[in-house]
């Protein structure tokens, strides 16, 4: 049963493509796939996946039942010889007789189910050849939709590429109507210019009204100064008078002198005022003729520019006018001699000729009058025709003036471009030069920093040291100082109460010599003990035993006191060199202090240096923000310049391509002119 609904359906399917495939055409790459619908794509691609898989599995299914077919016939045929051997025979004939028709029904039955599996494996044969048929031209047609969307693309570039050639002739155009705007600007420019001009004509006529006024304002002051000079002739003259009477009358010589220093006094001042008015007027005057000669000089010069560039039109138009003249001249008297030719051969032909001849003659004045006519009209064409070459001629020469003309502005714009990329090679050799300036400038500076930082470090490190040294010296010095000093009280009062002591005993000596026996013992033992205390102060040299006394009480009394007085003495010379010592190592210490306060002077006169050479690094860095500033405008002015340069350059294309499609033209109509 599935079997026959899948053939129907595979039938079905394949009649329904058949028809649709007879009645649709093959349209077009381009609009046939895109009329042809995205559902009826997605059916023939279900159809093409799912029918080998059906047919496979219908014929799987049919070859399972086939041989399951086989087995229940087989089983069948084991049970009926089974059965066979229990029952009679006739029965057994009787079954296989039904079992032979029950075998060849279903032998029929499976030979016509392989038939049908055959059939419908042609069909889907055949069904599979129409699919890959139909995939293929849908392949083509696909092929043919992505060409024509291809081609679609490349339309749209082309029309991206005409728009984007539009949008470049409307800037062309605009650039046009700016250059012709910048045209106007330079028309309207020299009418300014013409204005100026005009101006400064006023200007002249107003300086040269004001010089007048000056030069009379300086004829006054002249016949003011030769009056001034006048009057001080008869006030000189008034004063040798005066000088005069004075001689005569001695009494008046007092009023003469204060009057002789009035008449000084008031002839330098009037000759100062008279300088000073002389020196302004000068100065003024001066001012007045540089600033006229100045605005006249350029008046002069704009005026002849002006008056060249008419003279040079001039002499062009006159040259013009006068080459037409003597052609035209030229021409009057060919004409004039041709007609006198002509009148006076007419007269001898008439007077030559009988009346005779005249029918002839007068057929011959018909053929000369209608030669005539052609001889003119020849002429006539004949001076179209070379009036036309002249004009020509003309348009040639003035298209050739306009070649040269362009040529020199071509030449004149090359030497200018040469020049810019002179200015531009110039320019940017100066940048790398100021670049090459800057870097070592500021290796130079890196390097003096880094130099100023390592001796800064240096010398804080050595201050510190010398510092600590300075505390340590000074500390060491003062304490050694105290030691000393402690130590010269304690010698000098040791000495003083040595001399005491040594006082008093010589005064017992003197004053008690009857005493000397009974208290020698005392004083040798006071004398001993003041010699053993002073033992014992300077470290012990002198030391004696309790056994010494009594050997010394022993001695004599004379003995005993000049031994006493000998150590006493010893003692003294001892305390005197270690005193002597102190203060020679007093004054080695003193000195060592002297000399480490000149190298602490010198080394704060060092580090006062090093603040200064501190102090210069800001205007290191001022140098250097100035060089950064230097570089940076020699940076913009080197944009400014490659910006210029690029402006030339597209103005040049511009004016070439323009000078092109004018020697173009004049080419064409010089081509149309021959033809």
């Amino acid at each position: 049963m599935d079997l026959t609904t899948l053939l129907k359906g595979a039938s079905n399917t394949m009649k329904k493509l058949e028809s649709d495939s007879a009645t649709k055409p093959t349209q077009s790459a381009a609009g046939g796939w895109n009329s042809w619908g995205g559902g009826e794509d997605d059916a023939w691609e279900d159809v093409a996946e799912m029918l080998p898989t059906r047919i496979q599995t219908t014929s799987q299914k049919m070859s399972t039942e086939v041989d399951s077919e086989q087995g229940r016939i087989e089983v069948k045929r084991k049970l009926q010889t089974h059965d066979g051997e229990n029952k009679s025979t006739e029965s057994q004939e009787m079954r296989n007789d039904a079992d032979d028709t029950s075998c060849d029904d279903e032998s029929a039955i499976i030979k016509s189910l392989r038939e049908k599996v055959a059939e419908a494996l042609k069909r889907a044969a055949a069904a599979e050849g129409k699919l890959y048929v139909v995939s293929r031209e849908r392949d083509n047609l696909r092929r043919a939709a992505d060409d024509q969307a291809s081609r679609g693309r490349e339309v749209e570039s082309k029309e991206r590429k005409i728009q984007a050639i539009l949008a470049e002739g409307e800037k062309l155009s605009i650039r046009v109507a700016e250059k012709e705007a910048a045209a106007r600007a330079l028309k309207r420019d020299l009418k300014e210019q013409n204005a100026v001009i005009e101006e400064l004509r006023a200007l002249v006529a107003a300086n040269e009204a004001k010089l007048k006024n000056a030069t009379n304002k300086q004829k006054q002051l002249e016949t003011s100064e030769n009056a001034a000079r006048e009057a001080l002739a008869s006030q000189e003259e008034r004063l040798t008078r005066a000088e005069n009477a004075a001689r005569s009358n001695s009494s008046n010589s007092a009023a003469l002198d204060a009057a002789r220093a009035e008449l000084e006094s008031l002839r330098k001042s009037q000759a100062n005022a008279l300088e000073d008015q002389a020196r302004k007027l000068r100065a003024g005057h001066e001012a007045v003729l540089g600033a006229v000669k100045m605005s006249t000089q350029k008046a002069e010069d704009t005026m002849d520019k002006a008056m060249m560039e008419l003279e040079t039109h001039l002499s062009k138009v006159i040259e013009d006018a006068g080459r037409r003249e003597d052609q035209l001249r030229y021409e009057a008297e060919e004409s004039r001699k041709l007609a006198e030719e002509l009148k006076a051969r007419n007269e001898e032909l008439v007077a030559a000729i009988p009346n005779a001849t005249r029918p002839l003659v007068r057929q011959v004045e018909a053929l000369q009058a209608a030669a005539l006519n052609r001889s003119r009209t020849k002429s006539a064409v004949e001076r179209s025709q070379a009036e036309q070459l002249r004009t020509a001629q003309a348009a040639l020469n003035a298209s050739q003036e306009r070649e040269r003309v362009v040529k020199e502005k071509l030449t004149d714009l090359q030497n200018r471009a040469t020049a810019l990329e002179s200015q531009l090679k110039a320019a940017q050799s100066e940048r790398k030069r100021a670049c090459a300036e800057l870097e070592s400038l500021r290796e130079v500076h890196a390097k003096s920093l880094l130099d100023h930082q390592r001796e800064k470090d240096e010398t804080v490190k050595l201050l510190r040291k010398l510092t600590k040294a300075k505390e340590t010296a000074e500390h060491e010095l003062s304490r050694d100082r105290v030691a000393h000093i402690t130590a010269l009280e304690a010698v000098s009062k040791r000495e003083e109460s040595l001399r005491d002591q040594v006082a008093s005993l010589e005064t017992q000596l003197q004053n008690t010599p009857r005493q000397r026996q009974s208290s020698s013992s005392l004083n040798v033992t006071s004398s001993l003990q003041v010699s053993g205390s002073l033992d014992n102060l300077s470290a012990g040299s002198f030391s004696f035993d309790e056994g010494g006394t009594t050997d010394i009480l022993s001695d004599s009394y004379s003995s005993g006191v000049v031994y006493a007085m000998d150590k006493l003495k010893l003692t003294l010379r001892k305390r005197d060199g270690e005193v002597s010592a102190l203060q020679a190592r007093l004054k080695r210490k003193e000195v060592a202090s002297e000399a480490l306060a000149e190298d602490v002077v010198k080394l704060t006169s060092e580090v006062e240096q090093l603040k200064k050479d501190h102090g210069d690094a800001p205007v290191l860095k001022k140098e250097l923000g100035d060089l950064k500033r230097r570089h940076s405008a020699l940076l913009e002015l080197l944009g400014e310049r490659e910006e210029r340069i690029a402006e030339l350059d597209a103005d040049l294309a511009d004016v070439k391509q323009m000078y092109k499609e004018q020697i173009t033209e004049l080419l064409m109509k010089l081509e149309n002119v021959s033809r």
